[in-house]
């Protein structure tokens, strides 16, 4: 089964779970398909999904701010800073107001890259800490790991290694205890000037993540709750026996394929 076959049948399963009023299911063939279609570079097509699942899910819920911060992310993909900071925002009233606090993280976190890719650092400073600060209360190694990560990256920027590098050990010592090989492999490397290595690493996974170690809302982050979501097998196994129009669900299919 090629990609394109494997998104085409997360599609119809998406569309026959809403109509059979299984959101959860829904919810989950949209997760997948818009990961695809962001790695493919869809973003306008990934956004139309996620706006539109914005209208089947329970306002103010956990889902209305994931599928919020999902939209802020894909217009950061495109460059759009002006349109991802209300969405972050907004995803981060809604995660305030029901007390989710990786979401929260992940806001806050989010938007410190913004205001670090805008070139203000001042202000991307404080709202890095305060994520990392959620993560630190709630124990999440992955979040933690990123944010001292970026820490150390905004030091870096700013010229000031010597910040920069009990940033960058501390963000690896992390990534060591949870086994992140990537992250550890090129501290492996002999290097004259560890504090060099340092920065030639955290330098390198920046460019690898696009310049920033983006927070972005589950399940849009980490690889391990990716892997976690359901397959398109899975899903279009379990799809409901509701009578759709056949001519409809290929239209919404077809709708969201990439060109």
């Amino acid at each position: 089964m090629s990609r394109q076959d494997d998104i085409d049948q997360l599609l119809e399963a998406r569309y026959h779970h809403h109509a059979a009023g299984q959101e959860d299911q829904a919810v989950a063939a949209t997760q997948q398909a818009v990961v695809q279609l962001r790695t493919w570079g869809q973003y306008g097509r990934a956004a139309e999904l996620c706006r539109e699942t914005l209208t089947w899910v329970t306002p103010g819920s956990q889902q209305d701010a994931m599928f919020r911060h999902c939209l802020g992310i894909l217009a950061q993909d495109r460059g759009d800073y002006d349109a991802a900071e209300p969405l972050y925002r907004r995803s981060l009233e809604i995660s305030e107001r029901i007390g989710d606090q990786a979401d929260m993280s992940a806001s806050y976190h989010q938007l410190g890259i913004l205001a670090q890719l805008r070139g203000d650092y001042d202000a991307a400073e404080p709202l890095y800490r305060r994520s990392l600060e959620i993560d630190e209360r709630a124990g999440d190694q992955a979040g933690m790991s990123a944010g001292y990560h970026q820490l150390g990256w905004l030091a870096q920027l700013r010229g000031d290694y010597d910040a920069a590098e009990p940033l960058y050990r501390r963000s690896l010592e992390i990534k060591e205890r949870v086994g992140d090989q990537e992250g550890m492999s090129a501290c492996l490397q002999r290097e004259v000037d560890p504090v060099l290595q340092l920065v030639r690493l955290e330098a390198a996974s920046s460019e690898r993540r696009g310049d920033c170690a983006c927070r972005e809302s589950r399940p849009w982050l980490w690889p391990a709750e990716l892997l976690s979501l359901p397959s398109a097998a899975m899903i279009t196994g379990h799809v409901p026996a509701v009578h759709v129009p056949p001519d409809h669900a290929a239209s919404r299919v077809a709708a969201a394929r990439p060109a």
